[in-house]
């Protein structure tokens, strides 16, 4: 491993509509449903309005069949029968068609990083891929909430499991039990992760990913822009601990390769201002990347990743935030 995820392995001292759909069960392990009542509005605010199939609810400006009528137009030879209207005609003589607004719903794929790297937590803190499941559990939630369908993938060095787009309430407790099942325990292989993904992904839509992105960056752009190729819109949701972003005040620190389990100690003074500075150039660098490709990046929050992982989610564009 290269770059950012082999400084960054692992850091001694962690622990290893109609219907609005319903609130997970009470023994839930990801979402209270207080937590889940916070956040079931926010989705009102968003002022993303995309085309095609990426409209999710939104108005086409195509006919379809939908029951929102528009307007009506005079009857051409050709057009559908089906659509004249007879009442109309038994008033006028004149034929008509009725025209509606057609609604398309969205396609949400939601990718989490399920590999090792994401079972880091420092001091005793929640578990990356906790973090990762809780806010997938949230973005399926408010998605199905909209009347869109959601899919998850899990994903480390192959797609590990995944759950085709849906979007009933029977379909949101099958994600959320999913999710609360969740942990990290495999190498990490994005691209051809992603590359699996898109042979499964055959409706474009809006691809959230949420991962620490430890592995070869250039790969797993690569294997994104496939994506952009196909018309999807790309979130890139970065995850990373405190301790990843900052090195914690201790006089020694060992580094430890969650999938290797190669240890490396160093004196943490000596090495802070590098760290800080190879961190910073990663981050970066996959923020720039991710702008030239046209995907929108957020680095989360550490201290609330719902909160900041919800407001990235439902932000306008491709606005990107370090």
């Amino acid at each position: 491993m290269s770059g950012l995820g082999f400084i960054l392995k692992s850091v001694s001292g962690g622990a290893g509509a109609k219907k609005p759909p319903p609130l997970p069960n009470r023994g839930s392990n990801l979402l209270s449903p207080q937590e889940l009542e916070r956040y079931k509005n926010l989705y009102a605010f968003t002022k993303t309005r995309v085309e095609g199939h990426l409209s999710g609810r939104h108005k086409s400006p195509y006919q379809g069949s939908s029951s929102d009528f528009a307007d009506y137009h005079e009857y051409s030879p050709g057009q559908d029968v089906n659509h004249i209207d007879w009442r109309v005609y038994g008033r006028t003589r004149r034929l008509y068609i009725r025209r509606f607004e057609e609604e398309t719903d969205m396609a949400v794929y939601v990718v989490v990083d399920v590999s090792a790297s994401m079972g880091y937590g420092g001091s005793g803190r929640m578990l990356k891929v906790i973090h990762a499941a809780r806010l997938a559990a949230a973005i399926a939630y408010l998605a199905v909430r909209q009347r869109d369908k959601v899919a998850l993938a899990l994903v480390a060095d192959q797609l590990v499991d995944y759950c085709k787009a849906g979007g009933s309430r029977l379909h949101l407790q099958n994600l959320l039990r999913q999710l609360e099942g969740v942990r990290a325990h495999r190498g990490t292989s994005l691209a051809p992760s992603l590359h699996s993904c898109a042979e499964v992904f055959r409706r474009r839509g809006r691809l959230v990913v949420i991962s620490d992105f430890h592995d070869q960056l250039d790969g797993v752009l690569d294997a994104l822009s496939q994506f952009r190729h196909r018309g999807f819109e790309i979130q890139l949701l970065h995850l990373l601990d405190p301790h990843e972003r900052e090195l914690p005040e201790s006089a020694a620190i060992e580094f430890v390769d969650m999938e290797s389990e190669e240890r490396i100690r160093a004196d943490i003074d000596s090495i802070r201002q590098l760290y800080s500075e190879r961190v910073t150039s990663e981050v970066r660098r996959l923020s720039d990347e991710a702008v030239r490709r046209q995907m929108s990046y957020h680095l989360l929050d550490p201290a609330n990743s719902l909160h900041s992982g919800l407001e990235a989610y439902l932000s306008t564009g491709n606005r990107n935030r370090v």
